[in-house]
C-alpha cells in the first residue's frame, strides 16, 4: 500500500496484523461489542469505532474512490491500527505531537504480574530530540525488553492496543464509570435512592442547579453526567461536588456552589448535607455495579457457548475479564462511599 518508493516501506513490512482482540481487527460483531452495562469499556469501544469511521470519511475526501477500493478496507484498517497502537506522544516547540518511532515501537507492553508489581524492565525516555528505550535493571541475554505503554485500565488497553487482560483486579490502573441519571437533576420529585432525604424540590431550586452545572461544563443536558472512579470520588473530586450540589436545598447554598464548587462540597458542608451527598453517590454506584454485574454474567454465558469460534471465544473471555475488573473497582468505590455516608451520620448525630 505504501509502495516500494516509500522510505518507510521496509518498516511497514515489519508491522504485524492487528491483534484479533482489537476492535479494528474484526470490528466486533454486535453481540461481542462492549455492553452498555459496562460503561467504561463501552465508552472506549465507541471511541474506537468513531475513529475508524472518521478516518474513512477523511480518506474518502482526499483519495479517489478507486484508490480505496484498490487498497481495500482491510489494509486501511491495518494502517489505522498501526498508528493508533504504535504512535508515541512526544514534545515539540509547538506542544505535544503524535509521532511514529520506527523499530522502537516494536517493543511489547509490559504487564505486571501482581497489583503492586513495579519492576518494569525498560522505560521510554525522550531527551534532546531523541527517543530512547532505557533499561531500569539488568536485562539478561535473550530476555525481552518491554516497557509500559501507558498507565491505563484493562478496558483501555484492550480497545487501544488489542491487549487482553491477564486476570481481573491485577491492573492497579483499572477504572470504572458511573452515571448521574438525568432524573436526579431534572425532576422535582425523586424517589429513593436518588434523593432519599426529601420528596419535593421547587422549580427555582431545580433551575439554579441546572444553571450551575451548565456553567461548570454540563453542555449537553440531554445526556447524563458521567464520572470515572476512583479518582472522581475523592474529597475534591467532581462526583462528590455534583452530589453535594444535588443535596443542597436552599438557593443560597446553590449560589455559593456555583461560585466555588470545591469550597462548598464534601467536608465543607454540614454533616447532614454531606451525608445526603454520599447517599446519592451510593445509589448511583449501586446502579452502575448492578448493571456491570449483569453484563459480565451475560458475557460469561456467551463465552461458554460451544458454537463460538475459537476467535470469538477469546474475544469474549477478554471482554469478560475487563468487565470483571470494572466490577471490582465499583465494589471498592461503593464500599468507600457507604463508609463515608455512615461517618457523616455519626457526625450529624453528635451535633
Amino acid at each position: 500500500f505504501l509502495g516500494g518508493t516509500s522510505g518507510h516501506s521496509l518498516y511497514a513490512a515489519l508491522l504485524p496484523k492487528p491483534s484479533i482482540m482489537h476492535p479494528l481487527a474484526s470490528l466486533w460483531p454486535g453481540d461481542l461489542a462492549a455492553h452498555e452495562g459496562i460503561l467504561l469499556l463501552a465508552s472506549f469501544h465507541r471511541h474506537m469505532d468513531e475513529q475508524w469511521h472518521s478516518c474513512m470519511d477523511m480518506i474518502c475526501d482526499h483519495l479517489e474512490r478507486g484508490s480505496i477500493i484498490e487498497a481495500g478496507k482491510d489494509t486501511l484498517r491495518w494502517a489505522l491500527f498501526s498508528v493508533i497502537s504504535r504512535a508515541f506522544v512526544m514534545n515539540s516547540k509547538k506542544g505535544p505531537v503524535v509521532t511514529m518511532v520506527p523499530y522502537l515501537d516494536l517493543s511489547n507492553h509490559w504487564t505486571p504480574t501482581r497489583q503492586d508489581d513495579r519492576s518494569c524492565p525498560c522505560v521510554f525516555d525522550e531527551t534532546a530530540n531523541s527517543a530512547l528505550l532505557v533499561a531500569q535493571r539488568t536485562i539478561l541475554h535473550g530476555q525481552e525488553m518491554t516497557h509500559s505503554y501507558c498507565e491505563a485500565s484493562d478496558s483501555a488497553m484492550l480497545c487501544q492496543y488489542g491487549i487482553a487482560p491477564m486476570a481481573p483486579g491485577r491492573n492497579r490502573f483499572n477504572r470504572a464509570q458511573v452515571c448521574v441519571p438525568l432524573e436526579a437533576v431534572r425532576e422535582d420529585s425523586v424517589v429513593e435512592p436518588l434523593r432519599p432525604f426529601g420528596a419535593w424540590t421547587n422549580s427555582a431550586l431545580l433551575s439554579a442547579r441546572m444553571h450551575a452545572l451548565q456553567l461548570h461544563g454540563w453542555r449537553d443536558q440531554s445526556r447524563p453526567l458521567t464520572f470515572t472512579v476512583p479518582e472522581d470520588l475523592g474529597g475534591r473530586g467532581p462526583l462528590l461536588a455534583v452530589a453535594s450540589l444535588l443535596a443542597m436545598d436552599t438557593l443560597q447554598d446553590v449560589e455559593r456552589w456555583r461560585v466555588s464548587p470545591l469550597q462548598t462540597s464534601g467536608k465543607n458542608l454540614h454533616p447532614l448535607v454531606e451525608g445526603r451527598a454520599w447517599r446519592l453517590i451510593v445509589g448511583w454506584l449501586e446502579e452502575a455495579h448492578s448493571s456491570a454485574v449483569r453484563a459480565t454474567e451475560e458475557l460469561v454465558q456467551q463465552s461458554g457457548n460451544s458454537r463460538n469460534s475459537a476467535e470469538a471465544t477469546r474475544i469474549r473471555l477478554a471482554l469478560t475479564t475487563a468487565a470483571a475488573g470494572e466490577v471490582l473497582v465499583l465494589e471498592e468505590a461503593l464500599s468507600s462511599a457507604e463508609q463515608r455516608a455512615t461517618l457523616c451520620d455519626v457526625r450529624a448525630a453528635g451535633g
